[in-house]
């Protein structure tokens, strides 16, 4: 009887052991991949609103991580030993936390699903680097299957031969998620077929198809960021290789190659430059990148310490663009709400320690991994090769911020945190077996405040997946009301989405939509007043309809001055400047009004117009940012 109860009790606890090593992979793997439902369900670009109803954003994905760290055993963080690099790793993971914290406290109106945003670059990597065999165990048909997944959508594009924009939706993204999972997918296809015996050159033909398919789309896509990553990661890699090469004559080889190379280089460039230069520098001027940069660099001037935080960077930022990312007509947009570089974001966000601490995480693990590339398996090569390639590309978009990229990103980052961090297998593996020492080690107090610690992220995990879901399946359905023209059903759908997900971007739609459709100006104040309160205040020209819904009901002095807040976001703003100059002859401010009128032709000699177009920018508002379409217009009409 003893035995038997004794078998029952092992069976048991390695039954306890092996639900606690696979509940946080398969529960963050499965939010990762359900974010969008409608995408899975409805898998065709033909359902556009498919994209507005999600049930997990980035602050559930770092919620639910956070959560599994806590119910994860946490001598898992220390059995990897006590040298300088691993002890660097756990100060800048401390140093990342307690920022956000700070920063939770200090500023205004941040709840936890601000704190959750923040951390979602840390707290991700990190519950992958504490379940990293499982994690990679995974990976490859994970990837293999986004490969797939957005295959039905590139394929779509390929058919009908429209713009390659595949399932991120953007052509820049759609490359990025080319790079990342086509090797996995060929690594997945060659385990497959080399378990069932097959030759290794049917094993190549069978991987033609898919190499050629993401070749050709990746062409299609015309991503420069993409091409870069994928150039730069694979002389990278080839390079490391050969370095690391034991051939007698490698040393007198790379010596001739690094003499022909820089000659090769030298020649190239100049002709580059002789016959291309101008060419080239008219793309770095029109560029909007580079006036982004350095607004991001201006913001981190003035937010040097702490940062401004993730979840209220965008109405921080938009104070520090410079002129000339104005003047880019034909780049323009209205909003710019990151600096389409990843580490200016993470700078402008936490600060000189948070970023620090970001570069350390991020490219310490990638320079371990080039210098062990000849010992790692085939699995971490790849890992190593696409995080690579993912890294270049946030140097000049967003992949970093945007799904699927970003989950995928930091994936790959957690482990290759693993792979550098992690070294202490052994005790790994009784640390998952012996439930008795788990991370709960201590009774009484410590016990208390990790159960309350439990409830409460469980409470605000649900919570937030509740608000993201009733408010994003709310938007949705106002939109299709708004499109059958049921405009009173559309204004009670944007009212619920705002109140049921307090996300800015609710109440900026709820406002528009009561200040241009319903046309009731006392309501969309109140929309407005509501986005004003939240972190993240301010929304492309949200001051700009303040001040229109002010005028209206006739509280001219207030509006003025939401519209100078207006031109400091848009300096060079026709519409604005207009706005203001007839609001201060009409309020009797006229040496207000005689500076405003010379700043509004200085305006229009910086676009290159005249007074005659003010007109035309005020019939059709997005003139006054593309400015160059004037022209085309004009010699249509």
């Amino acid at each position: 009887m003893e035995l038997e109860s004794h078998q029952k009790s092992d069976d048991l606890n390695n039954r306890s052991a092996t639900f606690r090593r696979w509940l946080a992979p398969l529960l963050l793997l499965c939010l990762i991949v359900f974010q969008y439902p409608y995408l899975l369900l409805y898998p065709f670009h033909g359902a556009q609103l498919a994209r507005r109803f999600f049930i997990s954003g980035p602050a559930v994905i770092s919620a639910v991580a956070m959560l599994l760290i806590v119910i994860s055993n946490w001598n898992l963080l220390f059995v990897s030993g006590s040298s300088r690099p691993t002890l660097f790793f756990r100060i800048s993971l401390l140093t990342v936390f307690s920022i956000c914290v700070t920063q939770f406290t200090l500023i205004h109106n941040y709840t936890f699903r601000e704190i959750s945003f923040n951390l979602v670059w840390f707290a991700l990597p990190l519950i992958v680097f504490m379940r990293g065999n499982e994690f990679k165990r995974l990976l490859p048909s994970y990837m293999a299957f986004f490969w797939i997944f957005n295959a039905l959508y590139a394929g779509q594009d390929l058919w009908r031969w429209g713009e390659e924009i595949g399932l991120p939706a953007n052509r820049n993204w759609h490359g990025a998620l080319l790079v990342a999972t086509t090797p996995f997918l060929l690594l997945c296809i060659q385990r497959a077929l080399s378990a069932k015996g097959v030759s290794k050159a049917l094993i190549l033909l069978a991987m033609t198809p898919p190499s050629l398919f993401s070749i050709t789309v990746l062409y299609r896509c015309q991503s420069r960021g993409a091409n870069l990553a994928l150039a730069f990661a694979g002389i990278l890699l080839a390079a490391t290789v050969h370095i690391q090469s034991k051939r007698p004559f490698s040393t007198t080889f790379l010596k001739r190659v690094a003499l022909w190379g820089s000659v090769s280089i030298f020649l190239a460039f100049s002709t580059v430059v002789l016959f291309f230069g101008d060419s080239i520098a008219q793309v770095i001027m029109r560029d909007v990148r580079i006036p982004l940069w350095g607004g991001a660099v201006s913001l981190f001037k003035h937010n040097p310490f702490l940062g401004v935080g993730a979840a209220s960077y965008e109405s921080h930022y938009v104070y520090h663009i410079p002129l000339a990312k104005f003047l880019r007509s034909w780049y323009y947009t209205e909003r710019s709400d990151n600096p389409h570089n990843h580490f200016l974001y993470m700078l402008g966000s936490l600060g000189t320690l948070g970023v620090a601490a970001t570069l350390y995480l991020w490219f310490y693990p990638i320079i371990h991994g080039l210098k062990n590339f000849g010992r790692l398996d085939g699995v971490t090569k790849l890992v190593l090769f696409a995080f690579i390639a993912l890294t270049i590309h946030s140097m000049f978009d967003i992949v970093m911020s945007v799904w699927p990229t970003m989950y995928l990103a930091l994936i790959l980052q957690g482990l290759l945190w693993r792979e550098c961090f992690f070294r202490d297998k052994k005790t790994e593996q009784q640390l998952i077996l012996s439930p008795r020492q788990h991370s709960f080690v201590f009774f009484g107090i410590a016990t208390s405040c990790v159960a309350a610690a439990i409830a409460l992220s469980l409470f605000f995990v649900g919570w937030m997946i509740r608000q993201d879901a009733m408010g994003s399946a709310a938007e949705r359905d106002a939109v299709l009301c708004y499109e059958n023209g049921y405009f009173s059903i559309a204004s009670r759908e944007y009212d619920k989405a705002m109140r049921a997900n307090c996300a800015p971007i609710y109440s900026y739609q709820a406002g528009m939509f009561s200040l241009l459709y319903l046309r009731d100006y006392r309501l969309a104040l109140k929309y407005f007043n509501h986005l004003q309160s939240l972190p993240g205040n301010i929304i492309v020209h949200s001051n700009a309809h303040i001040a229109n819904c002010l005028i209206h009901l006739n509280r001219r002095r207030e509006a003025l001055s939401y519209l100078y807040e207006e031109l400091k976001v848009y300096p060079v703003s026709i519409i604005a400047l207009h706005n203001i100059l007839r609001l201060e002859k009409t309020l009797g401010l006229d040496i207000q009004a005689e500076k405003t009128a010379v700043r509004l032709l200085e305006a229009l000699k910086f676009k290159g117009l005249t007074v005659g177009d003010i007109k035309l920018i005020l019939e059709h508002p997005k003139f006054d940012g593309q400015f160059h379409l004037i022209k085309e217009y004009r010699n249509e009409k």
